[in-house]
C-alpha cells in the first residue's frame, strides 16, 4: 500500500539529484558539446549514450521516463498521476492516428509513454478500436477519423481537436482535488486568452477549454479588444495575465512570454506550499520541479544549437527550483 508520508520524504530526498541552478547557468553560456558534458556531471539521461548534441532529446526522454515511473510507483493520488501524465497519452494517440492515415512511421512523433502502453495505442488505433481509452480520447479519435475520411483534416485542426479533448479530460480530473482545480485553471486561462487574442471570437469560441476564471463575455471582449483591464483588477492573477498578453500583442511579439507566465504561476502556487507536509505537496512540487528542469534543458539545448545568445536563452527559462 502506498504511503503519502513515505512518498513525500522520498520526493524531497530525490531533489539532490537535480541539475541545480549553477549547472543550468553554465549551460546557457556553453557550447552544445560542453552543455552535454555538464549534463553528464549528474548522469542526466541515466547512462543513455548520445553521439552528438543533436540527440539531446534522447536524454530528456530517458529522464522523463524515470519521472513517470517514479510517479506511477509512489504517487498516492490517482488524480494527480493522471493529471500529470495523461497528456502524453493524447499526444501519442494523435501520432498513431496520423501514422494510420498518412502511412508514415509514428516513432519520431512519439513522446514518453504515458498511462496507456504505446503498443496498446498502436494496436487499437490501427484497427479503429477505441473502447477503453476514455470518453474524451475516444471522441477525439472518432472525430479525427471522420475528418480524414471526409478529406477535411489539417495538421492544425487535428492538433486543436486533441488539445481540446485533453483539456476536457483534465477538467474532469481536476474536479477531484482543489489543488488540481487551481493548477488547471491557470492553464485554461492561458489557452483561452491566447485563443481570444489570436482569432475572431466565433472561431476562438470553438476551441475554448472549460474551467478557467475568464467567462465568455470577458473572452469576447478580449477578442474584440474592448475589455478594460481595470474590470478584473480585484483578481491579481487575471489582471497580470491580461497585461502580459496585451503587451505581447501590442509589441508584435509571439505569446511565448505570456505562456511562460502561466507556467511560472503554477510553480508559484506550489512554492507557497513548499514547507507543508499536508496531502502530497512535497511530491507534487518535486514532479513540477523535474518537469521544469526538463523543459529548461530543452530550451537551453535548442537555443545553443540555434546560436542564440546567453541572455536570450536565460530569458526563456521556466521558473523552477532556486529561480
Amino acid at each position: 500500500m502506498k504511503n503519502s508520508t513515505y512518498s513525500n520524504a522520498l520526493a524531497v530526498a530525490s531533489e539532490k539529484y537535480f541539475l541545480g541552478n549553477e549547472r543550468i547557468n553554465r549551460m546557457t553560456g556553453a557550447t552544445p558539446e560542453e552543455a552535454l558534458g555538464i549534463l553528464a556531471e549528474v548522469d542526466f539521461g541515466g547512462g543513455v549514450s548520445v553521439k552528438s548534441p543533436l540527440e539531446f532529446e534522447l536524454l530528456i526522454r530517458a529522464e522523463e521516463n524515470k519521472l513517470f515511473d517514479f510517479i506511477k510507483e509512489y504517487c498516492t493520488s490517482e488524480a494527480f498521476t493522471e493529471f500529470f501524465i495523461t497528456g502524453n497519452d493524447f499526444y501519442n494517440a494523435q501520432a498513431y492516428l496520423r501514422a494510420k492515415y498518412l502511412k508514415v512511421d509514428p516513432e519520431p512523433m512519439l513522446m514518453t509513454e504515458g498511462l496507456i502502453k504505446c503498443a496498446e495505442l498502436k494496436e487499437k488505433i490501427l484497427v479503429d478500436e477505441y473502447d477503453g481509452f476514455g470518453k474524451e480520447l475516444k471522441e477525439a479519435l472518432l472525430a479525427s477519423d471522420r475528418m480524414f475520411v471526409e478529406h477535411t483534416a489539417t495538421g492544425s485542426k487535428i492538433d486543436e481537436l486533441f488539445k481540446s479533448a485533453l483539456y476536457k479530460r483534465l477538467y474532469v480530473v481536476s474536479k477531484k482535488d482543489s489543488d488540481l482545480k487551481n493548477l488547471y485553471g491557470l492553464k485554461a486561462d492561458e489557452i483561452n486568452v491566447s485563443l481570444a487574442l489570436r482569432k475572431h471570437y466565433e472561431e476562438a469560441e470553438k476551441s475554448f477549454v472549460p474551467g478557467g476564471s475568464f467567462d465568455k463575455n470577458e473572452l469576447k471582449a478580449i477578442s474584440m479588444g474592448t475589455i478594460d483591464i481595470s474590470s478584473v483588477k480585484k483578481n491579481k492573477e487575471k489582471a497580470e495575465t491580461l497585461s502580459l498578453a496585451f503587451r505581447a500583442k501590442e509589441e508584435n511579439r509571439a505569446l511565448s512570454e505570456f505562456e511562460k507566465h502561466s507556467d511560472d504561476l503554477i510553480m508559484e502556487y506550489l512554492l507557497k506550499k513548499k514547507y507543508s507536509s499536508e496531502k502530497i505537496y512535497p511530491f507534487m512540487l518535486y514532479c513540477y520541479y523535474k518537469k521544469r528542469e526538463l523543459e529548461n534543458v530543452r530550451i537551453v539545448m535548442v537555443g545553443l544549437l540555434n546560436g542564440m545568445s546567453e541572455a536570450d536563452i536565460k530569458g526563456r527559462l521556466r521558473k523552477s527550483y532556486e529561480w
